[in-house]
């Protein structure tokens, strides 16, 4: 059992049945809402997923206890909601098409189903199989190459396939074996090195292995033993700057590269390079080579290294030192080594790491101090609840407005309001309803164009939308379908490119795309602009304002590229 309502304060509620449990949710509509987390819940995968809005769990006897209490439910909250008809769903699925999941069977049409995987290729896992077709596997794809998961083995075409691996190397994993080319290998592990865990043994070549070393050092993990020689090791931990790309699942089960380096090949230089390149290193140190001063260099290149110490080397030089090169360090400093030196050393920057200070240091100047150091206003959380007083939160608030968030409401007046909103971007959704004037809800969207998504549907005027949406184009998320004129959309794509992403279909003009990728000129902004207007004019168009094609090369079919060049020479001799 699955359904979904809407309300016309712009809140939607969600209910889902697995087995003998029931999941639920609700919240504003334009907020992330993934239907496949809602299954997680209370699960520890929930600490680190991003969770639909106020999901809940609820546990019956049996599937059809839970079947039976799951369609009570639903017919209570259906009572006030929004009447749904094909266009509610049409204009459901512009916003979030991952909604597909519960459009009902007479709602549910092929031209639905294609609108969803164009606008959000994750949505092809929804799309029943009698109303797919290769063109929507393609427009899927083409958006996000996560979808080549949810494309049929049979379908999956090698075509397909490069344009998934173009995207992220990542899309290695869901490539079937007979497309995993030398050439595809190569390119997979150049973008992303993890994807050489997706590569055939027969294929890890020790050039391959290099090149997937040298955009991630961790994927020495998935080296053949054989293949793993003295120079490729070294070479791991002597690359430069790290690779911060994010992991697409794979770095949760891969320690750091000094874990698999074979025990003859790890020397005291070695050491040395590889905590310098990972904090995490220091752990998997021989223990001939954990000296003091190889511990010192590592917490001096990043004091999180220190919990890897151990106690008879944690001097109190070094937990300075790692204070330092770290705040949060101090964690993992022992109680004996907590001076007022070190502690100050630690709340230089961050006063957050109030934390991990004792008890018998917290006086009131001494949280005071910390209050104003701290980047987050989180500090004021670990303030003891003696010193909370009401003048103690004023006081805190007039040294940084970032604790407003944390003041208790009978503590909080107008001017505090007025004040944090204009100072501190998140404010606005800790004022309380009796203060959102009409200048405070002003002043707040000027300064923080997603405090939009704090206010009640139906006092987002097209007036505040506009302001929105010039503070930060990604504002667009949230204003109401309706609102979203050309006007308003032109607006937020010349302020952020990438909200492309939430412009209707509709309205997605050749000009308004060509000004999203002026302001972001990336590749997954091309990937949110329909096919139709992808033409080589277009390109060349990109080709003469910009003088390359780059960063979309890899994206545009290989037979399009010499036509390409070729109406730039063309257009570019006429202007002359």
């Amino acid at each position: 059992m699955k359904a979904y309502y809407e309300y016309d304060d712009g809140t939607f509620w969600a209910i889902r049945t697995e087995g003998g449990d029931c999941f639920t949710s609700e919240g504003s509509k334009y907020d992330g809402f993934w239907p496949e987390r809602m299954l997680i819940v209370g699960t520890e995968e929930e600490q680190h997923k991003g969770m639909p809005p106020n999901a809940q769990k609820i546990a019956f006897e049996s599937p059809e206890a839970a079947e039976q209490e799951a369609a009570k439910m639903a017919a209570e909250k259906s009572v006030s909601a929004r009447k749904q008809d094909a266009e509610f769903w049409r204009i459901a699925i512009e916003i979030n098409s991952l909604l597909l999941f519960f459009v009902p069977d007479e709602y549910m049409t092929k031209e639905l189903c294609a609108l969803a995987a164009k606008r959000e290729g994750e949505a092809l896992r929804y799309v029943p199989q009698q109303m797919r077709s290769r063109e929507m596997n393609k427009q899927a794809v083409y958006n996000y190459w996560n979808a080549l998961k949810y494309v049929n083995e049979n379908e999956k075409t090698e075509e397909l396939c490069q344009m998934a691996v173009e995207q992220c190397g990542a899309a290695l994993n869901y490539v079937p074996e007979k497309f995993k080319t030398p050439k595809l290998c190569l390119k997979a592990v150049k973008d992303y090195g993890f994807a050489l865990k997706y590569v055939p043994e027969k294929l890890k070549t020790p050039w391959l292995c290099a090149e997937a070393i040298k955009e991630e050092s961790r994927s020495l993990k998935y080296v053949p033993e054989a293949i793993k020689t003295k120079e490729l090791c070294f070479n791991a931990f002597s690359l430069g700057e790290k690779n911060l790309k994010p992991d697409h699942g794979e770095a949760k089960e891969v320690l750091c590269a000094l874990a698999y380096v074979p025990r003859e090949f790890i020397t005291k230089e070695l050491c040395f390079d590889a905590v310098a390149d990972d904090s995490e290193s220091l752990k998997f140190v021989p223990d001939k080579f954990k000296t003091h001063e190889l511990c010192l260099w590592a917490v001096k290149n990043n004091g999180s290294a220190l919990k890897h110490v151990s106690e008879e080397l944690k001097t109190y030089e070094l937990c300075l030192a790692a204070v330092k090169s770290n705040e949060f360090a101090l964690e993992f400093v022992p109680e004996k080594h907590k001076t007022t030196e070190l502690l100050d050393a630690a709340l230089d920057y961050y006063g957050d790491v109030i934390e991990f200070v004792p008890d018998e240091h917290k006086s009131r100047e001494f949280c005071l101090d910390a209050i104003k150091k701290d980047r987050q206003g989180k500090a004021i959380k670990h303030v003891p609840v003696s010193l909370l007083t009401k003048e103690f939160y004023t006081e805190a608030f007039s040294l940084k407005t970032g604790v407003f968030e944390h003041i208790p409401k009978e503590f909080i007046t107008e001017q505090m309001c007025e004040k944090a909103v204009q100072e501190y971007s998140y404010a606005f959704k800790y004022v309380p309803a009796e203060y959102r004037s009409q200048e405070i809800i002003t002043s707040a969207i000027k300064k923080n164009g997603f405090a939009l998504r704090h206010i009640d549907e139906r006092q987002r005027t097209e007036q505040l939308c506009l302001l929105a949406v010039k503070n930060h184009g990604g504002a667009l998320n949230y204003v109401p379908y309706q609102l979203r004129t050309p006007d308003v959309c032109l607006e937020a794509v010349k302020a952020d490119g990438r909200a492309l992403k939430y412009v209707p279909e509709a309205l997605k003009t050749t000009e308004l795309c060509f000004t999203a990728l002026k302001s972001f000129p990336a590749k997954h902004i091309m990937c949110n602009i329909p096919e139709n207007i992808r033409t080589s004019d277009f390109y060349a168009r990109w080709l003469i304002e910009a003088g390359t094609l780059s960063p979309f090369e890899q994206i545009i079919p290989e037979p399009m590229i010499e036509e390409i060049n070729k109406k730039a020479a063309i257009i570019d001799a006429s202007a002359l």
